[in-house]
């Protein structure tokens, strides 16, 4: 019996809780782990399969950005002073440091994506797990305690990911 599981009144009036939540809620607890683990479950996991992926191709792009960055930086340390050996150009340290600044703000953005693709992998394959523990789940109370776990780690992994976007 999950009424007692039901939230407030100010929450659903909200449109937190959806006319088809309710009905979800009505079922049996066999056809609500399966409706939590195709709809629910899998989506998550296939949407941090995904970002994980942009994240890890992001990285790959950064790092070659970073590498063409610090090859022309090294080329255009280097031209200064060809130039200035043969008395046609004089040496500026202005854009070698210019230089070195843009790859280090390059190397900070690669190791940004990084950090996602770590933290969607790790969050992809906790909802893989999840997919194979909804079936240890025999009553409505296992079950609540087991959602509310789940989301907790769906919570978790999305206040992380709106830390990277105020920082």
């Amino acid at each position: 019996d999950l009424s007692k599981y039901r939230a407030p009144d100010a929450i659903a009036q909200q449109h937190q809780v959806t006319e088809g939540m309710k009905v979800i809620r009505a079922l049996p607890l066999e056809e609500r782990k399966r409706v939590y683990r195709a709809d629910r479950v899998a989506n998550q996991q296939q949407w941090y399969e995904r970002k994980s992926g942009f994240n890890r191709r992001r990285a790959v792009l950064a790092h070659v950005t970073l590498i063409v960055v610090e090859v022309i930086a090294v080329l255009a340390a280097m031209l200064p002073i060809v130039l200035l050996a043969l008395g046609l150009f004089p040496l500026s340290l202005q854009a070698l440091a210019a230089n070195i600044a843009g790859g280090g703000a390059a190397w900070m953005q690669a190791k940004r994506y990084e950090d996602l693709n770590a933290s969607y992998t790790v969050t992809a394959n906790e909802m893989q797990k999840v997919t194979a523990d909804i079936t240890d789940q025999h009553d409505d109370p296992a079950w609540a305690s087991f959602v509310e776990n789940v989301e907790g780690s769906m919570s978790r992994e999305h206040q992380l990911w709106r830390a990277t976007r105020t920082n």
